[in-house]
């Protein structure tokens, strides 16, 4: 049977040994959710083709996870609202309340409308007497008490509304409350696809998301943003806004025993900020892709702080910076920690952030040539480092992914044939555990590596975000190669160059869009 055996070989690739590690949070129990499809509307030139299908699709799915499900389509504004009734009493103290809205939607003077079927005009009368508002929406999750409340906006196609000049095209971005994560398919004024198949680009990469074990909810839809912009090339980049607290998971926590990856693990040293938790990187990971920066930090910790130093210098040069951006460069290079009982929160020019500042002062190879603003080139230039030494990591896993995938797909549906023939045939049958369990470790191994990703892509966003508010002044590609000797991360790779470069352009294009744009993530587009 020269089949099996070549599906056998096909299953036997690539073993990845990396895993990432996220403490589980329990809450209430309870899952509810409200998923609004609006396809067909009363004006024809304004149907769309996936709505339905994509509510439809999301019930099964997510009855599957444990939701108790209400489900309404080509609904006008009076059972959109009944919808939410429905929600208000069904959401209370729940561990999860979702509402999911797909059809057309547009924001006027900073509000979103969610149009209902029955918009008889393009006129803002119209639109109010037939849409539900995103801040309706947001009140009944707020008062309801969920643990975890969810708005999945899949709303931002273009619409007759806009063309006829009555609001904005795509949505407007909201803050959600506390508790609140508030997804859209695309980027604020933007506009999301309708999808060539049965579902929409954005729902389709929620589908295929939703029950990834182990993936807290935010990690969740940043899988999602990645499969978008990767089938749709960059057009369409999905948004988050959140201030969710604790971790939420739709399917099964990881176990507390895992490993964490190493930028996890860099990133907890650094948050702490201790001997111990540096020496502890080291240990774990010897030859990491950080070890020079932990290195350098330890030595900053076995400076004394207190042979002689004054906040003199500190108060003078200080003067004239923005307090925040003082303290986030002095929290990036290691100088606010808990081992120097230093809080990095803002809170000020504070006479120990004055001292933290003496401390780097005196680690430069010539102090009294030192000022505050080559503090803030230190830190961007350090941005630049850990950002290019991160984006590397991004683009080797972003191709090991790519290949797991494919021997995914391949493999599923070769086990698939095989599972057929094991009803009819006692040599298939006998074979088929092997192949399963080959897939299952194939499956095993694009989790490993998608898990990494997670990790390396929100390591990167937290890099740009920081830089594009603290340091964007002073970061520029020469700052990159300079070398002013204080620091063994100031010798510079020549393969480091084109993705330091890189990063300098997603800092400056990161103050032309919304706070916290993913826009970057285009630059890592899968090739080929």
């Amino acid at each position: 049977m020269h089949i099996f055996h070549k599906t056998a070989l096909r299953l036997l690739v690539l073993t990845i040994a990396f895993f990432l590690a996220f403490p589980f949070m329990a809450s209430a129990e309870g899952r509810v959710a409200l998923l609004i499809g609006n396809s067909l509307y009363d004006r024809p030139e304004m149907s769309l083709r996936n709505p339905a299908n994509d509510v439809t699709e999301l019930d099964i799915a997510l009855t599957e996870l444990g939701f108790s499900v209400r489900k309404v389509q080509d609904a006008d504004r009076t059972e959109m609202r009944a919808g939410l009734a429905w929600l208000a009493k069904a959401a209370k103290d729940t561990e999860m309340a979702m509402v999911f809205y797909a059809g057309h939607g547009v924001q006027v003077a900073g509000e979103n409308y969610l149009v209902g079927r029955d918009l008889q005009s393009l006129s803002f009368d119209a639109l109010e007497r037939s849409s539900v508002t995103l801040s309706e929406i947001r009140k009944v999750l707020s008062e309801s008490g969920t643990a975890l409340g969810m708005i999945i906006l899949d709303a931002c196609r273009n619409n007759p509304l806009s063309d006829a000049g009555v609001g904005q095209t795509g949505l407007a971005s909201v803050r959600g409350g506390a508790g609140l994560l508030v997804a859209y398919a695309t980027d604020p004024g933007n506009v999301a696809y309708d999808g060539e198949g049965d579902n929409s680009a954005f729902t389709t990469g929620l589908l295929k998301n939703l029950a990834s074990p182990h993936l807290d909810v935010r990690l969740m839809f940043g899988r999602v943003r990645q499969d978008v912009v990767r089938e749709t090339s960059g057009r369409q980049i999905p948004w988050v806004e959140e201030s969710v607290l604790g971790e939420h998971y739709l399917v099964s926590p990881p176990d507390s025993n895992q490993n964490s990856d190493e930028i996890v693990a860099w990133r907890d040293a650094t948050d702490a900020g201790t001997r111990d938790a540096l020496d502890q990187y080291l240990g774990d990971y010897p030859n990491g892709l950080f070890q020079a920066f932990a290195t350098e930090r330890i030595e900053q910790l076995s400076l004394d702080r207190d042979d002689g130093l004054t906040n003199v210098q500190a108060t003078t040069q200080l003067a004239s910076l923005d307090a925040d951006d003082v303290r986030a460069a002095l929290d990036l290079l290691g100088y606010v920690n808990q081992e120097r009982g230093i809080e990095a929160q803002p809170e000020g020019l504070t006479d120990d952030i004055k001292r933290a500042f003496e401390v780097w002062r005196r680690a430069q190879l010539v102090p009294d040539t030192t000022d505050a603003n080559m503090l803030l080139r230190d830190a961007a230039r350090l941005s630049m480092f850990l950002a290019a030494t991160t984006a590397q990591r991004i683009r080797t896993d972003t191709v090991i992914r790519s290949s797991i995938r494919k021997h995914l797909e391949l493999a599923s549906v070769d086990v698939a044939q095989i599972r057929k023939f094991a009803l009819t045939s006692e040599e298939a049958k006998s074979f088929l555990p092997e192949v399963e369990a080959d897939l299952d470790a194939i499956r095993q191994d694009y989790e490993r590596v998608a898990q990494r990703l997670d990790a390396s892509l929100t390591y990167y966003h937290k890099l740009v975000v920081s830089a594009s508010k603290h340091f964007q002044s002073q970061i520029r590609p020469d700052l990159f190669w300079q070398n002013n000797g204080t620091s063994r991360s100031g010798l510079v790779e020549p393969s480091l160059f084109e993705d330091a470069a890189q990063f300098v352009r997603h800092v400056r294009s990161a103050s032309s869009r919304a706070p916290g744009s993913y826009a970057w993530l285009t630059d890592f587009l899968e090739q080929g």
